[in-house]
C-alpha cells in the first residue's frame, strides 16, 4: 500500500515498509519514548521524518488521520505497529486507554529522595509535594526516571533524585 506522495515505498499490514529505490526494508528508529519513526523521501525528494504506525495507519486505511484524533496502540506496546494493533481514538480516548491511568497515579504516589555525594537530604511522599515545596514535580519525576534531557541525567538544582 502507498503512503501520500511516497511512491518509492511500499507499506505493508505488519508494519514494514519496503524501499524501492534502496530494495531493502526500512529501519525505523527508536525515540527515547519507545515510538518508532521512519524517514521518507517524498517523489520530489524532500525527507521528512514520521510515527511509523501513523504511516502504516494512513497507508492500510487509505485515508488521512482526521483532525482531534490519534492512533492507538492496543496491546500498548509502542514498537507493534501491525495494522491489527492500531485503532483511530480521539485524545481523549487514547489518554484513558488502558493502564496509562493507573500508571500515572501510582508514578504519583512514589515517595522520592533528594541525595547529595550519596547522602539523603530530604524526602517528600511524592513528586507532587516535591514541587509544593518550591521543585518543579515534572523535572524531579524526569529525574527520577533518569531521562531528564541533559547532563546528570538524573540531577536536578544540585541534588540527585531518586524513587525510595
Amino acid at each position: 500500500m502507498k503512503f501520500r506522495d511516497y511512491s518509492k515505498y511500499e507499506v505493508y499490514e505488519d508494519g514494514r515498509i519496503w524501499s524501492y529505490s534502496h530494495k531493502k526494508w526500512l529501519k525505523p528508529a527508536t525515540r527515547k519514548d519507545g515510538y518508532q519513526i521512519v524517514s521518507l523521501t517524498d517523489n520530489e525528494g524532500k525527507q521528512k521524518t514520521y510515527y511509523l504506525h501513523r504511516v502504516v495507519w494512513e497507508a492500510v486505511t487509505g485515508k488521512p488521520i482526521p483532525q482531534g484524533y490519534e492512533i492507538n496502540h492496543i496491546s500498548e506496546v509502542k514498537k507493534s505497529n501491525m495494522i491489527t494493533n492500531l485503532e483511530l481514538l480521539t485524545h481523549k480516548e487514547n489518554n484513558n486507554y488502558g493502564s496509562r491511568n493507573s500508571r500515572a497515579a501510582e508514578a504519583l504516589s512514589k515517595q522520592v529522595g533528594a541525595y547529595k555525594n550519596g547522602e539523603l537530604i530530604f524526602t517528600f511522599p511524592s513528586t507532587q509535594e516535591a514541587g509544593r515545596q518550591g521543585f518543579n514535580g515534572g523535572a524531579v519525576a524526569a529525574c527520577c526516571r533518569n531521562c531528564y534531557s541533559r547532563e546528570g541525567n538524573n540531577k536536578y538544582k544540585g541534588f540527585e533524585w531518586k524513587y525510595i
